[in-house]
């Protein structure tokens, strides 16, 4: 049987030899600081389960012979998909939970048999973080929505639900094409305008909640078509076109002396678009790496009331963690038992 090892980009960093059973979170770079591993291994060593989670860095081009390799090891469990897989490994999966399926994207994984099943536990994440965070329900709220990758479009469905007929949900997204369609799945929960990007003052001006759901201002380097570059000085509510790249390898002074003047662009217009919002205004980004990123420390700046990524990493995590457990049969562990191991990392 081929080994995952043929497909993974950081093979030589992971030992399983230790463990009965694995699991894995699936990206293109989740090596580079991805928190699941730290949380289900959490879970596991409390209640004396022979599993470990790792990170596998895959290519788009391999991703779909690795699930291959997964599907026919059974010491394979699940796991989670992050960025930028969301939204096209589905079609690698046996069978989609109907939340996933409805949504267009899968953040979690697990086995069931001989089969793989795709799931979505972004949205309940998001939802169980930011009404956590803000003490009470978003019924009848405005909420600002940015990006509609796959986690974007999981948020915005949880949150269109939660915010109700009474409620509108405006979705701001690169692509209005997207924004377009993913606004008509959403008006049977509540009121949908699609609106401009980068976000307009007037937009800004009338919400209670700005949520990020982009990866701006997450840390690390990524590779484009011109080179490497990161987004971690950066807000989504500036601009962004004007990105430097480098070629070759990434160092972060390099990268800053050639972006100096596109994040002082960035950062003048986040903050001014910021300083439109009501005092009252929450801003939630779903971003946990860093904690406090570009666009939280703007809205600290501003006076408003911030919400990190953490709470929604942990709440889904829960929820990934006891499917991937509970259908494997390793354990009768609940939630809470699960949450309660998990927690102390956060």
């Amino acid at each position: 049987m081929t080994s995952f090892q043929t497909y993974v980009g950081n093979a030589q960093d992971l030992d399983l030899s230790d463990v009965d059973y694995y699991a894995a979170i699936l990206g293109e770079k989740p090596s580079q600081g991805a928190k699941s591993p730290s949380l289900w291994n959490a879970a596991f060593r409390a209640h004396g389960i022979s599993a470990k989670m790792v990170p596998m860095d895959v290519s788009v081009d391999n991703l779909g012979k690795l699930i291959e390799v997964l599907r026919d090891d059974a010491r394979f469990i699940g796991g989670a998909v992050t960025m930028p897989y969301k939204e096209v490994v589905g079609q690698y999966l046996d069978e989609l939970e109907d939340t996933a399926q409805v949504i267009g994207a899968v953040n979690v994984l697990y086995r069931q048999g001989t089969k793989l099943v795709g799931a979505n536990t972004d949205g309940a994440g998001a939802l169980a973080s930011l009404e956590a965070q803000i003490d009470g329900s978003l019924s009848g709220m405005t909420i600002l929505i940015l990006g509609l990758g796959g986690a974007g479009k999981a948020v915005a469905a949880f949150l269109a639900q939660a915010v109700g007929k009474d409620g509108t949900m405006l979705l701001a997204n690169r692509t209005q094409a997207s924004s377009d369609e993913y606004a008509g799945r959403l008006r049977d929960w509540c009121n949908v305008e699609v609106v401009q990007w980068p976000v307009g003052a007037a937009s800004i001006a009338k919400v209670d909640t700005i949520v990020n759901c982009t990866s701006v201002g997450f840390e690390g380097e990524r590779s484009g078509a011109q080179g490497v570059y990161s987004l971690e000085g950066f807000s989504p509510l500036g601009e962004l076109e004007s990105v430097p790249h480098l070629v070759g390898d990434f160092h972060k002074q390099s990268f800053l002396k050639k972006a100096a003047p596109a994040i002082g662009k960035n950062v003048s217009q986040s903050l001014a678009l910021l300083a439109e919002a009501k005092v009252s205004t929450s801003v939630f980004d779903i971003v946990y790496q860093p904690v406090v990123t570009t666009l939280l420390s703007h809205a600290k700046l501003a006076g408003l009331r911030t919400v990190s990524g953490t709470g929604m990493n942990l709440e889904q995590a829960v929820i990934a963690c006891h499917k991937a457990i509970i259908h494997n049969e390793l354990s009768q562990l609940t939630p809470s038992q699960v949450r309660e191991a998990m927690k102390p990392l956060w």
